[in-house]
């Protein structure tokens, strides 16, 4: 019979009397990805940190391979083969993709030396198991999300992950940007890799992963193959009810308008006609082109100025020309993290 990589067995958790986790028990296989979801608070953070060796279980045990660890930390776990990529991903903005993916490895050799050939080769046949290509000497604040994340997962792979836990991995990605991931995942998954996929995107999690656990309170409240879950399933376990599905209430005919876009245009495959937006009304962007998609809200924002004569931007108490000269006056712009 095949050992499990991982096992959470009755493992609880508290905070000043409050319950992060409670007897929640689990196993994970070489190979295998499992999807562990649940709503802000149900525990997802805490157990991440467990695994990582952040955190000490107050009852409960952890076994990898089968074998009791007692007191577990951050080093013992790395040598375990457990990496853990944040949404931050915990990189060196100012070193380059090289430096990055070897960091870990170069630690474990102890050397006083930088080797800055081994650092290359190291790099190089980390990122081509994954079949992406990076250049190594780029600047890893120069790199877009998605690389950033690709720059991650060759730092685990680098010092022989056996599990690799990726917390909201899609969250910041185009849909063309998570079809490579998943392909990545894929990956992993054939050279025996495991990974732990903390996400709440049902369509992502049925392609990749065998088994979902859900969490709710600290509880493990739902476990089983992906395949059992639907969007409605899925919430219902998450939340504790059924939440139900309605398309937004009609727009009210004397709505009062907001803001008008018209004639909005750049230099480039971009142009937008007319897009009225009445006040409280949520509205999507999205083009072939991602790019293009993202350039709508920095114009609209004041970020980019438009070019054309015909360009116009109307808003409340906001003139056109105080618009662009001090973005951000009556609306305000998220900007993509990386």
């Amino acid at each position: 019979m095949t050992t499990d990589l991982v096992t959470f067995d009755h493992v609880t958790k508290t905070y000043s009397g409050i319950t992060a986790l409670d007897s929640v028990g689990f196993s994970i296989a070489a190979g295998e990805a499992v999807c562990l979801a649940g709503e802000n608070g149900s525990g997802k953070s805490t157990l991440i940190k467990i695994l990582a060796g952040v955190e000490q279980p107050d009852h409960g045990r952890i076994l990898f391979a089968g074998q009791p660890q007692g007191a577990l930390n951050p080093r013992l776990s790395a040598a375990a083969g457990i990496k853990v990529i944040f949404q931050d991903f915990s990189l060196f903005p100012n070193l380059s993709v090289a430096e990055n993916i070897a960091f870990s490895a170069e630690l474990g050799h102890g050397t006083r030396l930088v080797q800055r050939a081994r650092i290359a080769d190291t790099a190089r046949a980390t990122l081509a198991r994954i079949g992406v290509d990076i250049p190594l000497t780029a600047a890893v604040e120069t790199l877009s999300v998605a690389h950033k994340q690709l720059v991650a997962i060759c730092r685990a792979l680098a010092t022989e992950a056996r599990l690799i836990i990726m917390d909201e991995p899609t969250t910041a990605l185009t849909e063309r940007e998570v079809r490579v991931l998943l392909d990545i995942i894929r990956r992993l998954k054939a050279d025996g890799v495991a990974v732990l996929f903390v996400s709440h995107k049902l369509a992502e999690v049925l392609e990749v992963c065998e088994k979902v656990i859900v969490l709710r309170n600290g509880q493990k409240v739902a476990e089983g193959p992906a395949a059992d879950f639907d969007a409605a399933s899925l919430t219902r376990h998450m939340t504790g009810r059924d939440v139900a599905e309605a398309p937004p209430a009609p727009l009210r005919a004397d709505a009062p308008e907001l803001m008008r876009v018209e004639g909005l245009s750049k230099a480039g495959p971009s142009r937008m006609s007319a897009l009225p937006c009445a006040r409280a009304r949520s509205w999507g962007c999205r083009a072939f082109w991602d790019r293009a998609a993202r350039r709508w809200p920095r114009r609209c924002s004041g970020w980019s100025r438009p070019s054309g004569a015909g360009s116009r931007l109307m808003a409340v108490r906001c003139p056109l020309a105080i618009r662009w000269r001090r973005p951000g006056r009556g609306s305000a712009m998220c900007p993509r993290t990386g």
